[in-house]
């Protein structure tokens, strides 16, 4: 989590990225506040796209807190487009080799899914490890 934030030289989103250039190929993931401050379309285009852009393709994204700063997190989505699961949910899985990856959205405000054990997120995330055949499973 915490990838990019314009402006700040504490953020390592350059020095992470420029690790990733070695993987070429191989898939990524976010762990959520992808864009500070605010998961605006701004904060995408103008701090996260300049460094960890290049691996769009290949990111596998979770939404945190500060990508639902505007309610929805609509940059999110436009920026991560299918790689973010169904617009507006934000939870999705896909398999890797022998492990099946689950991505919960636990963005927390502004029009984020629920994470109570009674909510549709849940509900989906058990129904989906059931179906899973792969032996290795891992959450996001």
């Amino acid at each position: 989590g915490d990838i990019s934030q314009c402006g700040s030289s504490k953020n390592g989103d350059e020095a992470t990225a420029l690790l990733l250039d070695g993987y070429p190929g191989d898939p990524a993931f976010t762990a959520g506040d992808n864009a500070y401050p605010d998961g605006t379309a701004a904060d995408f285009a103008n701090c996260y796209d300049p460094t960890w852009g290049r691996h769009k393709a290949r990111t596998h994204p979770a939404a945190g807190n500060h990508d639902y700063h505007v309610d929805g997190a609509p940059a999110y989505y436009n920026y991560f487009g299918a790689n973010a699961g169904p617009a507006g949910l934000g939870y999705y899985s896909f398999d890797i080799g022998e492990w099946h990856v689950v991505v919960l959205n636990s963005g927390g405000e502004g029009g984020a899914p629920s994470l109570s054990a009674s909510s549709a997120q849940m509900q989906w995330r058990r129904a989906d490890l059931a179906a899973s055949q792969k032996q290795c499973q891992v959450a996001i």
